[in-house]
């Protein structure tokens, strides 16, 4: 639901005397700024290099770099740059940032899902007018703590949204995601039926009615993802490998007719390779499901007589949001990107 907030073009130079900026680090300096007003942030970029190549304490150039890298969505390179900017203009005098460097510094952290730095500098940048928040700054803070499982916060930072922005649609949303999170179903429920009426056409809302459903009303569930289906023109990946697992985990218990059973397995088959022709992507838990849906036996394993069984205490991931199970080299939810955490299985 995020999107990139539009270019804020300044063309204000350094503080600093132009007497003391080099005239080819200007002449970069404007050629770059010519070509970010145009939105050509590639070419930009170099000028701005050029720019500092020849004054290397050139903090407008640092910062535009940094911009065009993060509207190229090249977000390492933006967080390098964004850095630099911040201990240059440090250096330089400025004690609470620089123009929108916090803000667009923990977008790029969230999209590089270092949601613990997003958080660090989401904050700055609330911190700096308390009294009217930065809209985008309240939510990618609440989505981060989302995101981390930290709901309390998340909770917080969601409602502190919708008290300077009453009816915003994508706190209402992060809610009933918390509420999921909490296993305050209802709610959550209550939440994602709110949200579909107030925005029908975002996929993200069914889909997410869909994980809630799930241990429910399977029937309900896969009505919820087929809607997201529909409105993402058939191109929600997660959607179609959420119903992949569940005719592959449910098919007998959705029909006691045998037929039936066989088309609800080819269901199952036909979403798994859906997911993976769009992903261009797999995984050993989709590859197990399939060779069992097609019915290949894997190969039997080794054992001699001298060997010891001995059993293991299982350790398994799991998302703290939607409560799926992970082996324990997957790091965040395939469903929602949610952080996994270990847990021992008795």
């Amino acid at each position: 639901m995020y999107k990139l907030i539009p270019p804020l073009i300044t063309l204000a130079l350094l503080t600093l005397s132009c007497s003391s900026i080099p005239q080819k680090a200007e002449e970069q300096y404007e050629k770059g700024l010519e070509n970010f007003q145009k939105k050509d942030y590639k070419t930009a970029a170099g000028h701005f290099k050029e720019a500092i190549s020849a004054y290397n304490e050139y903090l407008d150039a640092y910062y535009h770099l940094a911009e065009s890298y993060y509207y190229l969505e090249n977000y390492k390179k933006a967080i390098e740059q964004y850095t630099k900017t911040l201990e240059l203009a440090t250096k330089q005098g400025y004690e609470n940032g620089y123009k929108n460097t916090y803000l667009h510094l923990a977008e790029s952290y969230r999209r590089t899902q270092q949601y613990t730095k997003a958080r660090e500098y989401y904050l700055k940048v609330i911190k700096q007018n308390p009294e009217k928040p930065n809209k985008t700054a309240l939510l990618g803070m609440a989505y981060s703590c989302l995101k981390q499982a930290d709901y309390d916060e998340a909770l917080r930072f969601y409602n502190l949204t919708l008290k300077h922005y009453p009816q915003n649609l994508e706190a209402k949303f992060g809610l009933a995601q918390c509420d999921f999170g909490l296993g305050n179903t209802d709610n959550a429920l209550k939440g994602f039926r709110e949200c579909e009426t107030l925005d029908n056409q975002n996929p993200e809302i069914p889909f997410y009615h869909g994980l809630a459903l799930e241990e429910r009303n399977q029937i309900a569930a896969i009505q919820k993802y087929n809607e997201a289906i529909q409105k993402s023109n058939d191109q929600y990946p997660l959607a179609y490998r959420r119903l992949g697992y569940l005719y592959y985990q449910y098919y007998p218990a959705l029909s006691s007719d045998k037929k039936q059973q066989e088309k609800d397995k080819k269901k199952a088959i036909q979403y798994y390779e859906k997911y993976k022709k769009i992903t261009k992507t797999t995984d050993e838990e989709i590859e197990k499901a399939l060779r069992e849906l097609k019915g290949i036996r894997p190969k039997p394993t080794k054992t001699t007589a001298s060997t010891k069984i001995t059993k293991k205490k299982e350790i398994i991931k799991v998302c703290p949001l939607c409560r799926k199970k992970y082996g324990l080299k997957t790091k965040f939810c395939y469903f929602d990107g949610t952080l996994l955490k270990k847990k021992e299985l008795p």
